[in-house]
């Protein structure tokens, strides 16, 4: 149903724009909340350690909260992108999962990972910054 959703233009950026939004709460760590669109997800800051700043999130995403205010955004989505209701609520409820995994579970699963992509992230930083220096010392040296 996310990728229903998503697969639209506009509700892909306006997703994206969302997101940016997120990192005051990344600052606080892990946290379960509930997209634009009335999705639930699990959300996991990845952090660069040595600079402590926030870099990417990892969303752990697909569950149904039949709560009044997921279906008020999925409401309003459809309104704002001139969706039927009635299409797109029955996919929710059959394509979501209302069985909302336990957080400490996904904390062995998603802080390793979370660290991995960090390592990840330092290698490309670091391949940047040498061929940066590279390319620098490379015009330095032309002729003059």
């Amino acid at each position: 149903c996310c990728l229903y959703l998503k697969s639209l233009p506009d509700i892909w950026t306006a997703c994206i724009r969302n997101q940016k939004r997120l990192s005051g709460y990344l600052e606080q760590g892990p946290f379960f909340g509930c997209c634009h669109c009335g999705i639930g997800e699990y959300v996991y800051p990845i952090r660069d350690t040595l600079s402590d700043t926030v870099i990417g999130f990892i969303s752990v995403s697909g569950y149904f909260l039949p709560e009044h205010h997921a279906l008020d955004r999925l409401t309003h989505t459809c309104q704002t992108y001139g969706l039927s209701l009635d299409t797109v609520r029955p996919l929710f409820e059959q394509h979501l999962s209302d069985s909302i995994p336990d957080a400490h579970k996904l904390d062995t699963l998603l802080f390793p990972l979370a660290f991995m992509l960090e390592q990840l992230y330092r290698i490309f930083q670091y391949n940047r910054t040498a061929e940066e220096t590279e390319s620098a010392a490379w015009t330095d040296s032309s002729f003059h």
